[in-house]
């Protein structure tokens, strides 16, 4: 958690810069996967909030144990009650850790190469249903960027956002508290905003071609 969300917030802050941990300027192999391999440093920083917390404190001392054991003995285990330990170990283990990963890897790879920018289109980011679909609704990625304090990604009632869902009834319950949701007066003024800066880029095109 403390990684991860290091990353995120240093990419958030330096978007598209060289100090953007999976900057796609460098190349969509380096957002997607490159800078895992090529990461040595193991600091991480901006995230004193979460070390406050004693779930984060827990995750981060038992992380190497409940990984090994959720992602790989647990699959044995139960593939062990169907007679296929191999197979529970293939098809739930490996395989679906694999798929998890570069599925999360798209959001930094794929959805700042394509996709539509209705938001902000002056970043990378990208939203696509497609990704969306893929990741619970993180594929939303322009407007994630233009307001990442909404706890939504997709705002729409159709937008397939299970994230939003969940965080959203554990609020009923008191397990998430303090969402914050974008003003539709400032989606709208967004919206309108990408407009104006694509009629402007456009006159400004049609203008060069003439002279």
């Amino acid at each position: 958690i403390l990684h991860w969300c290091s990353d995120h917030r240093r990419h958030h802050k330096k978007l598209d810069t060289k100090d953007d941990p999976y900057s796609i300027k460098e190349g969509f192999l380096h957002a997607h996967i490159g800078w895992v391999v090529k990461k040595n440093e193991k600091k991480y920083s901006g995230v004193s909030d979460l070390e406050k917390k004693s779930s984060v404190s827990f995750q981060k001392k038992y992380y190497w144990s409940m990984s090994l054991f959720l992602s790989f003995i647990l699959p044995v285990l139960i593939g062990l009650l169907y007679n296929r330990p191999f197979g529970g170990l293939l098809w739930g283990g490996i395989l679906r850790v694999t798929l998890v990963h570069h599925f999360t890897f798209f959001i930094n790879s794929l959805c700042h190469y394509l996709g539509s920018r209705e938001y902000d289109p002056s970043t990378s980011a990208r939203d696509s249903w497609v990704m969306a679909f893929l990741t619970f609704g993180e594929g939303y990625h322009n407007y994630h960027h233009k307001f990442q304090w909404d706890y939504r990604n997709g705002i729409r009632w159709y937008n397939f956002d299970p994230s939003k869902w969940i965080i959203k009834f554990l609020s009923l319950i008191k397990m998430t508290y303090g969402l914050r949701k974008v003003p539709e007066y400032l989606i709208i003024q967004a919206k309108i905003d990408t407009i104006n800066k694509k009629i402007k880029h456009f006159s400004e095109n049609i203008k060069f071609k003439g002279t």
